[in-house]
This record gives C-alpha cells, structure tokens and sequence, in this order.
C-alpha cells in the first residue's frame, strides 16, 4: 500500500511538471510572435489559447463577478470578489460595422480599479463631456472561451438594458470569448521554469524511492574444500534429509553439504601425448650419384642371326650380286632364287655374298 502512494505521488509531480513545462513553452512562443490588436485587427476570427493586446479605450458596464464567501457554522464571516467581467465594445475599422461586443475579465485588484475608471470615462463621453481625459490601460489579454453560466448573464444585461430587442439577437453580436488578462509577462518563463524543477524533483525521488523499496537478497556464500583421500560417505546430515524430501518439489530448504572429492591417482611417467619430444639431430642429406659420361663408340654391333621378316631392306642394291640359275653353278650354296626387283624368296643368311 505505501509502494502504491508513493507512485501516486510520483506520477502526480511528472505529470504536473510535464503540463507547466509544455504551457510555458507554447506561451513563450505565443508571446514573441505576433500578437493581434483588438484596436485594429478583427476579432471574428479569434481562437482558443491565443494572446490579444491593446489599449482598454471603452468599457460599458460589469455584468458579473465571481464572490469567495467563508462561513463559519453557516453564518457568513468574509466575502471576497476574486474575478469580475467587464463588458468592452469592439471599435476598429475591421469590427465597427458589425457592433461586437467581448467580455474582458480581471483578477487583479489594480486592474478591476483601471476598468472601473475607464467604464466612468466612457459614459461621462456618452452624456456629453467630450474634454475629459480618459484613463490609460493597456493589457495583453489570453482568449478563453466564455464560461457557460457566463453567457446567459450577458445576453440578459444587453436585453434588460434596451441595447437590442431579444437575447438571440444580442447572440449574434456577442463574441463567445473573454480576454483573461495576462497581468505578468514573465508567467511562461516561471511557469517553464517550475515545470522543469517539478521533472528533476519527481526523478530524483523515484532513484531514492526505488534504492529504498527494491528487495534484497543475501549474499551467496562460497566455501572452499580441500579434497579428502577417504572415499565419499553416505551424508546423514540434516541438511542432506531435508534436500532429498524436497528434491521433487523442486525447492531448496537449506545448503547441501559438501562432499569431499577422492584423490585422483596421478601416472608416474607423463602422458606420451602431453610429454615434450626429445630433441633428435636432423637426417643427412642423401647425395644423388654421380650420372655416367657418355662414351663414343669404336666399332659397331655383331650381327645376330634371325628372323629377317621384320628387317627393311628396302635400301639395299642387288644390282652388284651374282644370278645363279643351278646348282651346279652356285659352286655348293643352297638354293635360293632373286628377283629382278631385288626381292628374294628363299634364302640362307649365311650364303649371302656381297660383292664390292
């Protein structure tokens, strides 16, 4: 619950901060642009929000004011007038053939005494006294639609006082706003101002807010435990109870205890894989052998008998070779015959003859 007003409070100061801040700006920007004269510019076409300026030259009467009264016990103590409305007739040369009446209404003491002098100037001219010096009153005025309950008030005052015949057609001669004065014109600034204080004020309270209500948690603990050459026990601990009826609820109801690590036998001689190569002088280089010189050649290959198909003896002449027609005549060689071509048949190697 306090979690809750806390960011009631908070948001009610951002959202504060945040309307001021905004209403400053806009009003800044307003204020140095431009910013229409009812004594020249036309006021049919006024809006919402926007600033008015000018001298206050006529004020026809105060059809109504705004009263704070304090009782005590039901009986009236004080009465207070804390705003009043002044009825102004819009002269210019935009507005005079229209006959526009607009309702200017003031807060400020000093300002209603202006307005009331002025009001006392305007009807001494009407009855006649054309040398009188009228009061002075400039003002810078925020256009507010007029208040509901407002309206009626000033169309029976037009009515009641003959100005026109009925409250529709007193309507049409009304502008449905007043001119709030803008008594300071340093307000935008201030309110700027504010607005931006009430944001730093509203962040600086959420980080205090929030270091203060956000949860807590413990420490964790961390033991260390040096392993134990015993071989693991059963743990009959409480703690151990208590972790094993609740492990299939899922939920830690204490700290297991620790259970202590066996001793890991370790190799005597370091791992082949993991132990460092012995350093082993690098291999000779193997020198190739020298290649043999090649030798000419003094005298030509014994011929070897054999088959002579393969043999091309397509350079050879038998133009110098003996032609024997018997046997008688080849003086005991086999017998073999030649053609004219050169070609033979038949023959031995071995009675071949070549004559020079």
């Amino acid at each position: 619950m306090f979690k809750i007003r806390i960011a009631i409070v908070l948001i009610f100061l951002f959202v504060m901060g945040a309307v001021l801040t905004v209403q400053g700006v806009s009003d800044i920007i307003k204020i140095n642009g431009y910013v229409p004269d009812f004594n020249y510019d036309s006021m049919t076409d006024v809006k919402k929000g926007s600033f008015v300026q000018g001298y206050v030259n006529n004020i026809i009467d105060c059809y109504a004011s705004e009263t704070t009264t304090e009782t005590t016990l039901g009986i009236e103590t004080s009465s207070k007038t804390s705003e009043e409305y002044f009825l102004m007739p819009l002269i210019n040369d935009a507005d005079s053939d229209k006959e526009l009446f607009v309702t200017i209404s003031a807060s400020n003491i000093e300002d209603r005494k202006n307005l009331y002098a002025v009001c006392d100037d305007t009807w001494e001219y009407l009855d006649g006294n054309t040398d009188i010096d009228f009061t002075e009153m400039y003002i810078v005025a925020r256009v507010k639609k007029i208040d509901d309950d407002l309206m009626p008030l000033l169309l029976e005052w037009l009515t009641e006082n003959e100005f026109y015949g009925s409250r529709s057609e007193a309507e049409q001669h009304v502008i449905p706003y007043e001119f709030v004065v803008y008594r300071n014109l340093n307000a935008p600034y201030i309110s700027l101002i504010v607005g931006l204080v009430i944001i730093a004020a509203f962040a600086v309270a959420g980080v205090i807010v929030y270091k203060k209500t956000r949860p807590t948690y413990p420490a964790a603990e961390t033991g260390y435990y040096s392993p134990s050459p015993s071989t693991p026990t059963a743990d009959t601990s409480e703690n151990a109870a208590e972790a094993v009826a609740s492990a299939g609820g899922f939920t830690e109801t204490g700290r297991p205890a620790p259970v202590p690590i066996p001793d890991i036998p370790q190799p005597l001689q370091p791992d082949e894989f993991f132990a460092r190569p012995e350093k082993k002088p690098a291999p000779a280089e193997e020198k190739e052998p020298p290649k043999p010189e090649p030798q000419p050649q003094t005298q030509a290959p014994a011929f070897v008998p054999g088959d002579m198909d393969g043999l091309d003896t397509s350079a050879l002449s038998t133009d110098g070779l003996d032609y024997y027609d018997t046997a008688e005549e080849n003086d005991g060689y086999s017998e073999f015959e030649f053609s004219n071509d050169g070609d033979f048949a038949d023959a031995d190697a071995d009675s071949i003859e070549i004559s020079d």
